[in-house]
């Protein structure tokens, strides 16, 4: 038997206590440390497909500095629910933290993103054309990418004998990132293209 959850909610439990049940495996998860047979290549953060790219690697690999990377240095993450007490909401270093326990403990995460999902922009207030939807006082300033993906993960212990199984629906709404003193856009030091950064990651539970 598999022991089931949402991600917030691993994250949260482990953060309080260590609960694990018997667990099954998934024999057939691809290697991510070769793509097509070739040493992984890291791509800048210039895209929002790229971020994603990095996140993977860093779910797949346990690389917590690249996990803290792609993340806002205002990022929040949320998980709702419809228990009131059971809502789940912390910052940029709480989450890299609670992932990082996650990462020391599993000997095994096997994360796969779906690469499809329904994706659209929030309008900030002060920048929205006219007739836009999805408008958010949240940040009146800018327009945030947001994208809606499955996720399914898989989190084993050294024995090979506890984990979880670990399915949801994450949205994740990205941003370009700019200098918080002066408005610069931050580029990538290589390429000089601006780059992106998750600034909100929301649990819905699977």
């Amino acid at each position: 038997m598999i022991g089931r959850r949402s991600a917030g909610t691993v994250l949260w439990i482990f953060g309080i206590a260590t609960l694990l049940f018997s667990a099954c495996w998934n024999p057939f998860a691809p290697d991510t440390t070769r793509i097509d047979g070739d040493p992984f290549v890291h791509e800048p953060l210039t895209s929002p497909d790229n971020v994603f790219y990095e996140l993977n690697y860093a779910m797949n690999q346990k690389d917590i500095e690249i996990y803290e990377d792609v993340l806002d240095d205002a990022y929040l993450f949320i998980s709702e629910s419809q228990i009131d007490t059971l809502d789940c909401n912390f910052g940029k270093t709480e989450d890299v933290t609670l992932t990082g326990r996650v990462f020391d403990y599993y000997e095994t995460v096997e994360y796969e993103l779906m690469e499809t999902g329904a994706h659209w922009i929030e309008y900030g207030i002060n920048v929205a054309p006219e007739g836009a939807t999805d408008i958010s006082e949240d940040h009146p300033d800018e327009n945030w990418e947001v994208f809606r993906r499955p996720v399914t993960m898989y989190l084993l212990d050294e024995s090979g004998t506890e984990g979880w199984f670990v399915q949801s629906d994450f949205e994740f709404k990205m941003r370009k990132q700019k200098d918080p003193n002066t408005g610069e856009p931050i580029l990538d030091p290589e390429t000089k293209v601006q780059i992106w950064k998750i600034v909100r990651w929301t649990e819905y539970a699977g």
